[in-house]
């Protein structure tokens, strides 16, 4: 029963591995540590962890404790338990071994590789090599291909924390021989290997050999769901190398495929998918390709659109601020009582945007959108002074001609004076505490003029110009109006 199942379980069957087992005598260790070990290799861990926990209270030969440490151990490190899976691998996963009478069936390598590897994961550096070299070290046994290529990597890790890339990458070249030895290759094995090298020779500023190594990374990772994310991770790596040595073409067809990628089913998580999509539509832009630029953004916003309750409910703050951005900003121009949405609801929602995002990220691009998005609704709601002040914070300084290359980069520097000169001639019993010269349409007139100076295109400028005309006209400066009024036409109509 024991042999057929574990002869299973190497052909990649688990379920029929359990089924071979399942008239075992419970009472038996191999019966429960094989349970645990098909649990483990389905990916569930906490059966595989109690299946482990009860093949411990019966009679256990020394033989078995070695393997049965050093698969807990694996199962408590992929469950984020790292201090007590390496206390099991380092108490009994070399011990043991040690004690076998045919040392040439000990697993000592393996158990010391598996203990610097969770060394390695909680930063403690000194025990990581200590682990990794007694690994290396181990010659009276069968030498285990697997602990040595683990033995190497955490050495080449030790070498990139240190700045020796030379040391990295002579010990990623040797964990990449080891792993290319073993019987039954572990293809998303080699290919983290060959990402570590390209990482090594980025490092050390030679991007075409760090392009070649991580193509060849990619072509050991598959599209399923388990492998996903490794060839995400690798295509990112590969992108910021095609960009480095000037092929920006081939980086946007990497692009290309990693959204492609993300798009599969199940669909990616919105904030992946948001970040790729970003760094591409941002590509194609600096690569002049203006209306794919266009394009890819207007497809990130329907698929978030599409997506809107799950990122209302994401674990990540910005995603959730990207959705309620994105329906305030879809609903806000078109606002009236026959609405969806209440203005009421979209205000409540445009302050809690600009709640957490200022929380969390302060002074960003991020903040100040929310805080546009939350202004915006003030004025759909005619809620003009409230407009203002939501405004106002945008405003550090008073933009120059050296600070902004068109007035549209400073939205918010005119949707203020629009706003002043609006509160400054509406019809209503506004009387403010104490004078405020943003609401002098005269404040309002000088400052369309100096955005129009700042403006180079000259129908943006002429049209400027007629609010300024507008303003003095409001203050009851009639010829000042007219001149404004005359200039804007003469820019306007020689377009």
């Amino acid at each position: 029963h024991y042999g057929l199942s574990y002869a299973l379980l190497c052909a990649g069957r688990p379920a029929d591995a359990l089924q071979a087992v399942a008239n075992a005598d419970e009472s038996d260790f191999n019966a429960r540590f094989t349970r645990g070990l098909v649990y483990h290799m389905q990916g569930d861990f906490d059966r595989a962890l109690q299946a482990y926990d009860r093949a411990d209270t019966v009679a256990v030969r020394n033989a078995d404790r070695g393997g049965l440490a050093r698969a807990r151990g694996r199962a408590l490190a992929t469950s984020g338990r790292y201090r007590e899976a390496a206390i099991r691998v380092g108490a009994e996963g070399t011990w043991f071994e040690a004690k076998l009478a045919r040392p040439i069936f000990a697993r000592q390598q393996s158990g010391h590789a598996l203990y610097a590897t969770l060394m390695l994961a909680q930063n403690n550096v000194e025990e990581a090599e200590a682990a990794a070299r007694r690994a290396l070290d181990t010659t009276d046994e069968r030498p285990q291909m697997e602990a040595i290529a683990a033995a190497h990597h955490v050495i080449g890790r030790l070498c990139v924390v240190r700045g020796d890339v030379d040391g990295a990458l002579s010990a990623f070249s040797a964990a990449l021989e080891a792993r290319e030895a073993f019987a039954v290759r572990d293809e998303p094995a080699i290919g983290l290997t060959l990402h570590a090298i390209a990482d090594a020779y980025a490092a050390r500023g030679d991007y075409e050999r760090a392009v070649a190594n991580l193509r060849r990374a990619l072509s050991h990772f598959s599209e399923t769901p388990d492998e996903r994310r490794p060839r995400l991770i690798t295509l990112l790596a590969l992108r910021d190398g095609l960009i480095r040595i000037g092929r920006a073409a081939d980086a946007i067809e990497i692009g290309d495929q990693m959204i492609d990628l993300l798009s599969k089913r199940p669909e990616a998580d919105l904030q992946l998918l948001g970040y790729a999509m970003a760094l591409q539509t941002q590509l194609l832009l600096d690569a002049g390709r203006e209306s794919r630029a266009r394009q890819l953004f207007t497809d990130w916003q329907m698929r978030l659109a599409r997506r809107a309750g799950e990122a209302f409910d994401h674990r990540l703050w910005g995603v959730q601020t990207l959705a309620i951005g994105l329906i305030v900003r879809s609903v806000t121009p078109v606002l009236s009582a026959q609405s969806a949405y209440s203005g009421s609801l979209l205000y409540n929602l445009a302050e809690e945007a600009l709640s957490v995002a200022e929380s969390n990220a302060p002074n960003t691009l991020a903040a100040l959108a929310a805080r546009r998005d939350l202004g915006s609704i003030l004025i759909a709601l005619e809620r003009w002074q409230e407009a203002r002040d939501a405004f106002a914070p945008l405003l550090a300084e008073t933009p120059t001609a050296e600070s902004v290359e068109t007035v549209e980069a400073d939205d918010p520097l005119l949707t203020m004076i629009r706003l002043s000169a609006h509160i400054g001639t509406a019809r209503s019993a506004l009387a403010p505490a104490e004078h405020d010269p943003m609401r002098d349409p005269a404040v309002a007139a000088e400052q369309f003029d100096a955005a129009a100076e700042l403006e180079p295109d000259s129908i943006a400028r002429g049209n400027l110009i007629r609010e300024s005309a507008a303003a003095r006209s409001a203050m009851g400066d009639e010829d000042g109006a007219a001149a404004r009024y005359l200039d804007a036409l003469t820019l306007l109509d020689r377009e």
